[in-house]
């Protein structure tokens, strides 16, 4: 694996590019890596549909990925939520697609009028790309999520 490189004193010259590539080429190569790591491990095996319709709230989208959204009180208590499933991410070697955006509302109900100070909306998105359906991996994290932020 590469080497990774500190750019030069004062961000100047050709140096803070190349620590650049040299850095995001050394993330590649570690992910392909962990990649074959996973698939070695069985990660890539589909589930049994017992285990996706054993999780509280998560819809299946097309069969290929599960999806769930989460309400914080505010934006930096979502970003917090974030950090911890980054955490468990991180621990599992599974990383969801995340949206993170202001949470709507209806004023007086007629659905014409929009406010967005009622707290934020985390969404997540599991799916194991290299399968094309949903995996242990993604019931797995799916799981973790619903401990760590319920």
């Amino acid at each position: 694996m590469g080497q990774v490189l500190t750019p030069t004193p004062g961000g100047v010259g050709p140096n803070p590019v190349m620590a650049l590539f040299e850095n995001v080429l050394c993330r590649a190569e570690q992910r392909a890596a962990g990649k074959q790591e996973a698939e070695e491990r069985g990660k890539v095996a589909t589930t049994a549909p017992g285990d996706v319709q054993g999780l509280q709230g998560w819809q299946v989208h097309e069969g290929e990925c599960l999806r769930k959204a989460f309400t914080a009180p505010t934006f930096e208590a979502a970003a917090s939520m974030l950090q911890d499933v980054a955490v468990l991410s991180a621990e599992i070697n599974h990383h969801p697609l995340v949206t993170l955006g202001p949470a709507e509302c209806n004023v007086g109900g007629h659905g014409d009028i929009k406010c967005f100070n009622h707290g934020c909306v985390i969404s997540f998105e599991l799916r194991s790309l290299e399968a094309g359906s949903i995996t242990e991996a993604d019931v797995l994290l799916a799981r973790a999520i619903d401990l760590e932020l319920q």
